[in-house]
């Protein structure tokens, strides 16, 4: 908000940039929203809020690669996140607009395994997080036998 980049003590150009994107974001959310009709309005939310998603993405990959030295493990944590989160919302989004839209099948896709493959892709970022948060982590990772980490 205002106050916050007031807080933080935004120059001048920094505002104007702000609010010329606004005026643009707002120009071109305007356009598109009047070519929607009522009927198209849930793949239209589903669309804009795959978009929230990779915004989330943006903002975490932002405060990652725009940060200068160490960042903490809480900050870490929240970037990997976001970004996890936000990939999830994404996709998720864009597949709901695909079926709304008459553009996929409406029927759930139904993997033979899936509560297996929905453990071990868990499990994988759940070890992806910890190696993002501890780089040391992976070397243990990659190092390990792989009967060691054998599921079944």
């Amino acid at each position: 908000t205002v106050a916050d980049m007031s807080l933080a003590g935004a120059s001048l150009p920094v505002f104007e940039e702000t609010f010329v994107l606004a005026g643009v974001g707002s120009s071109v959310g305007a356009v598109l929203a009047s070519g929607v009709g009522p009927t198209e309005l849930p793949q239209t939310v589903a669309a804009f809020h795959s978009l929230v998603g990779l915004a989330a993405m943006a903002g975490a990959a932002g405060e990652y690669f725009g940060s200068t030295g160490e960042l903490g493990a809480g900050t870490l944590s929240a970037i990997y996140l976001a970004t996890f989160i936000g990939g999830i919302t994404a996709t998720g989004s864009m597949i709901a607009f695909g079926k709304l839209a008459g553009m996929l099948k409406p029927k759930a896709l139904s993997l033979p395994g899936r509560d297996q493959l929905n453990l071990g892709m868990f499990v994988i970022s759940a070890l992806g997080m910890a190696a993002f948060i501890n780089p040391g982590m992976a070397d243990m990772v990659t190092q390990m036998d792989p009967e060691q980490i054998r599921l079944a």
